[in-house]
């Protein structure tokens, strides 16, 4: 009987406490993807929430940028990026770079966006999140189908 081998990967929603030291916060997350490069898990994802606060990883491919430098094996993943939150170009251009960088290990997903303080913090109406998502998604023709 032939058995496939079971990957084991991680989001992380990078929530801290308001109160936590923001340096510490970052460093442990860091740490954390390391340790899972090291244990052989194969994936690592984190999002994209602007919102501020407890929540201190505004540019997750900033993030994981430097992650890339620390590990050797596992995929990184942006879980997800927002398309209504941004000029569509701007995480398309960060991808590839994001992409060379990591060697191709990078994986993304996209979605609306879904938490009222990230829309409200950048200044965008929830109520029109929808429209925004849809001229975002057709405005990058292929995006979607790019395989490593």
């Amino acid at each position: 009987m032939d058995y496939i081998p079971l990957e084991f990967g991680a989001f992380l929603a990078p929530w801290h406490k308001v109160d936590t030291d923001a340096h510490l916060a970052i460093r442990q997350d860091m740490v954390l993807a390391v340790a899972m490069d090291r244990l052989g898990f194969s994936e690592f994802w984190i999002g994209e929430h602007p919102s501020g606060g407890f929540d201190i990883v505004a540019d997750p491919t900033v993030f994981l940028a430097a992650v890339s430098q620390r590990t050797s094996q596992i995929r990184l993943g942006l879980g997800v990026v927002s398309p209504p939150y941004h000029n569509p170009f701007v995480p398309a251009d960060c991808l590839v770079l994001l992409d060379h960088i990591t060697r191709g290990r990078m994986m993304s997903g996209a979605r609306p966006g879904q938490l009222l303080d990230d829309a409200r913090s950048i200044g965008i109406d929830r109520s029109r999140i929808g429209a925004r998502w849809s001229r975002r998604s057709t405005s990058s023709p292929g995006c979607s189908t790019v395989k490593p």
